[in-house]
């Protein structure tokens, strides 16, 4: 499985119109996905119209009501040292009204009558959980639920517990440690006036008007929604609709959806992709100030040559504003200490292991100017070498004695941008050919 999406949020907001909207958009773009409604009797993460019976009590009512025990044994949803059985689908009652009436006593979760211990209602939703990770319908791509994770938990807990946040973000995460491995995420669809959405989906569903009773309850509900989610651990976005913007929020949900099943490299190519600028002075600047900040933090007696190379070094160039620098060190340097003397906020360094592309001794790349979730205004690759004749240094000489031959690279760079903009080493190895024709020219012109 991809993902296993919560579609939350208070009555009103449209939680089930967002939950049919994201499965139909997940299978309209080719992904095996399928949903589960408020309400739903086949849900197989909620517990609706369930009631919660020990063995005993199971027993006695097969010998009570032998003519339901075909129906009985039917809507057992667990059988093990207690029965957890449905007596109603969705408002249509299974049974008689006097067997209803036995099981509705036994409610397990909204309003019941005979509640269980706090730590006991937890157990019996983890053992549900547990359970459906380990069912089919876990093969599928996608999975929408509709309310399972937060707002049925919390209506649950807060009316018949009255559970502080700390117990509301213990059940759940209790929760979210069974389902982990299936990539929960959750999307909070949220409205600035709780009152205003509450009676206006009342009234669409031709039902009667909320009570102030109500609309507190809710209202309160969406307070401690927000800093329970906010404290587990899970990839959660809340989406306004105050306004309506239903359109606006499906984009929303639907990116996401395929961000989170993107592989860390997808990720990677993504936030990092191939920019073209034009030529950009700075850059010399970008160079110096970072030259200045090597020669403090690796030490001069650590250094032989820092170069400025790449395109960022050639005037007039067309170039991914990434200034690429080389660093000759003396072959003495101790080179664990070289990387612990670069802050680890600042600087990225890659060795042998780490890179995609053979890189001469030491086998060390530093990267400086990725964050998470892009590059910052400045970048760097810092190419750490012992002392050599590089040819990085005969491409750049050649490529700024000869600007007949720097525009022409620059077209290249400009054809191959369109098919490689999100893979950089595709990028780097399309343009080895002609890298490599011009820098064997350097080198025959200066020997």
């Amino acid at each position: 499985m991809k993902n296993l999406i919560f579609i939350e949020g208070v009555s009103g907001v449209g939680k089930t119109t967002m939950v049919r909207k994201t499965c139909d958009t997940l299978r309209n773009m080719g992904y095996a996905a399928s949903c589960h409604l408020e309400g739903d009797p086949d849900s197989p993460l909620d517990l609706c119209w369930v009631a919660y019976l020990e063995i005993s009590e199971y027993k006695e009512l097969l010998n009570n009501y032998p003519q339901f025990a075909d129906d009985l044994a039917r809507n057992v949803i667990y059988q093990g040292d207690y029965v957890l059985l449905r007596y109603q689908l969705e408002r249509i009652n299974v049974y008689s009204p006097e067997l209803h009436d036995e099981l509705h006593k036994r409610e397990f979760c909204y309003n019941p009558t005979n509640k269980l211990p706090l730590q006991k209602f937890t157990e019996v939703f983890l053992s549900l959980w547990t359970r459906y990770v380990e069912s089919a319908e876990t093969t599928q791509d996608y999975v929408v639920f509709d309310a399972s994770l937060v707002s049925h938990m919390t209506n649950d807990l807060m009316r018949n517990y009255n559970a502080s946040e700390d117990e509301l973000v213990a059940h759940i995460e209790v929760l979210l440690t069974a389902i982990q491995s299936l990539n929960p995420i959750v999307f909070y669809l949220s409205s600035q006036s709780v009152r205003e959405r509450l009676i206006e989906a009342r009234k669409s569903r031709g039902q009667s008007l909320p009570t102030e009773e109500q609309i507190l309850f809710w209202e309160q509900r969406k307070q401690k929604d927000f800093p329970v989610l906010s404290n587990l651990p899970v990839e959660s976005h809340i989406l306004d609709i105050s306004d309506d913007n239903w359109d606006s929020a499906l984009d929303t949900v639907v990116t996401c959806i395929k961000n989170a099943a993107e592989t860390d490299r997808e990720r990677q190519a993504r936030i990092y992709p191939i920019i073209l600028s034009e030529y950009n002075p700075a850059w010399v600047e970008c160079f110096s100030e970072e030259k200045a900040n090597l020669m403090r933090l690796v030490g001069s007696e650590n250094i032989v040559r820092i170069s400025h190379i790449g395109s960022t070094s050639v005037p007039g160039l067309t170039a991914k504003p990434t200034v690429d620098i080389l660093l000759e060190i003396n072959e003495a340097t101790d080179i664990d200490k070289l990387i612990a003397s670069l802050p680890e906020a600042e600087y990225i360094c890659l060795n042998e292991a780490g890179l995609t592309i053979p890189t001469p001794s030491p086998h060390l790349m530093i990267l400086k100017g990725y964050t998470s979730t892009g590059f910052a205004e400045k970048v760097y690759h810092i190419h750490v070498r012992y002392p050599g004749d590089y040819d990085e240094l005969y491409f750049r000489d050649y490529l700024i004695a000869h600007p007949e031959t720097a525009a022409e690279y620059a077209q290249l760079k400009r054809k191959l941008f369109q098919d490689y903009e999100h893979n950089r080493d595709g990028y780097t190895e399309a343009k080895g050919e002609f890298v490599r024709e011009i820098t064997n020219k350097s080198r025959e012109e200066k020997f």
